[in-house]
């Protein structure tokens, strides 16, 4: 007999109900236990019933998603959603202690989608993994891949291979640890989306980083380790986004051991 995973959505906006249905046919595993607009109700509820799977919005009125998850006596592994997702990453990551998986922007896309129910359910079947949240979240992502373009082939990397991303026209370049490149036609933000937001993180207009290949850093700039010709790899850290990557590298470093 299949394991069933149960699951409730909070949010203030009947759309996301509505997607969430659509998008759940194709998961017979999920079953749904109900929908609340109310964050208020939607914490009663909670207090008083198990759940496996909460899909939970942050902007919210009397009640914003971080403040309900604060409140919660029980607490499921919880999907986020956001119209805002590098704004509140930074809350997100902090979060994880309390059972945040995942962040999700809206508008909602199936393939997002998948990608965070796929890590749900490796939480949930995997009776083996480690009680700690972080290495949860860790080994989930050292196993998820990207689909990228090199010349004229198509390829599939490990999201944790991937060091730094930049953008150039209508054209993003992924950078791997192993120094390869790889580029992919999309935005920006549409790769940023694709990927796990807990460890990505935009640090200015044209360039994102994975927060654990940082080698080291101060108030301006990343450094990002040594190219294949020995030269340093340094990303400035725009003044607008300073304080958002700071305190987030701060914040894995006193989560984890991280040898910057």
């Amino acid at each position: 007999m299949e394991t069933k995973f149960t699951y409730i959505s909070v949010d203030d906006e009947k759309a996301t109900h509505l997607i969430l249905d659509h998008f759940f046919k194709s998961f017979p595993d999920l079953v749904f236990k109900g929908h609340f607009s109310d964050p208020l109700l939607a914490l009663h509820y909670l207090n008083e019933n198990q759940i496996d799977l909460l899909f939970l919005d942050v902007d919210m009125p009397y009640l914003n998603g971080f403040e309900l998850l604060d409140q919660m006596q029980n607490r499921p592994l919880t999907i986020m959603i956001t119209a805002h997702a590098q704004k509140y990453a930074l809350n997100g990551y902090q979060y994880i202690d309390k059972g945040v998986i995942d962040f999700i922007e809206k508008p909602i896309e199936k393939e997002r989608l998948e990608v965070a129910l796929n890590r749900f359910f490796h939480y949930k079947k995997d009776l083996k993994k480690s009680n700690d949240p972080i290495e949860k979240i860790l080994e989930t992502t050292s196993n998820e891949t990207i689909q990228v373009q090199k010349k004229d082939k198509w390829f599939s990397i490990f999201v944790k291979e991937i060091k730094m991303i930049s953008v150039s026209g209508n054209y993003v370049f992924i950078n791997t640890i192993n120094d390869e490149h790889y580029s992919k036609y999309c935005s920006l933000e549409d790769m940023l989306n694709s990927l796990p937001t807990e460890f990505f993180i935009q640090v200015n207009r044209q360039q994102v980083v994975n927060v654990f290949q940082i080698q080291s850093f101060n108030k301006d700039t990343l450094n990002m380790g040594k190219d294949t010709l020995g030269h340093e790899i340094l990303i400035p850290i725009s003044v607008r986004r300073r304080t958002t990557v700071l305190t987030l590298i701060e914040t894995i470093k006193n989560k984890l051991t991280i040898n910057n």
